[in-house]
């Protein structure tokens, strides 16, 4: 229930209990985070959990090659690809989700509130230059194209635990609220 199933900007908020466990969702003015954008935290969490099979150095921060993420997603390479990016970004960064579930090995209950992820960096750069019609004059005109060639997301502590207890993407997951 994190993401929203909406193709257009989403700002209600949803709450979802079950028992004494609840998931309140929280979106920003960009709208919640959607399930396009879960395919970013899910490319993240793959590249935690790989490392951390292979005994590499894990961390909450990730950095990531926007051409590898596009393609390891199966998403186009054109130039909204890489505008979409920002976009997936601030509604990752802008969600807010209040829960009472615990990771790891806490037992005491708390509720805890934060968005999946914590903070990003996108480096850029003017890419080419390309020809665009005018709306207004009709003509076409040179413009330089900036696209995201990197990207580094730091995810939530509570995101990070249940990837380092195993707890993301179990059966069980689903049944906790």
């Amino acid at each position: 229930p994190l993401f929203s199933l909406a193709k257009q900007k989403d700002t209600s908020t949803r709450e979802f209990r079950r028992g004494n466990k609840s998931v309140r969702i929280i979106p920003s003015s960009v709208g919640a985070a959607t399930v396009f954008d879960k395919d970013l935290l899910l490319y993240i969490a793959s590249q935690i959990v790989e490392a951390r099979k292979q005994n590499l150095p894990v961390s909450r921060t990730v950095q990531v090659d926007s051409s590898a993420f596009l393609l390891g997603t199966q998403r186009s390479d054109g130039g909204a690809s890489f505008d979409r990016i920002i976009d997936m970004l601030r509604r990752l960064r802008g969600t807010t989700i209040e829960t009472n579930i615990p990771t790891g090995k806490e037992k005491v209950t708390q509720t805890d509130g934060f968005s999946m992820i914590d903070s990003f960096r996108v480096l850029s750069q003017k890419a080419h230059k390309t020809t665009k019609k005018n709306a207004k004059t009709g003509k076409a005109e040179m413009i330089e194209v900036e696209r995201v060639f990197s990207f580094t997301v730091t995810i939530s502590e509570w995101l990070y635990n249940g990837l380092m207890n195993y707890e993301i993407g179990r059966a069980s997951c689903r049944e906790r609220v």
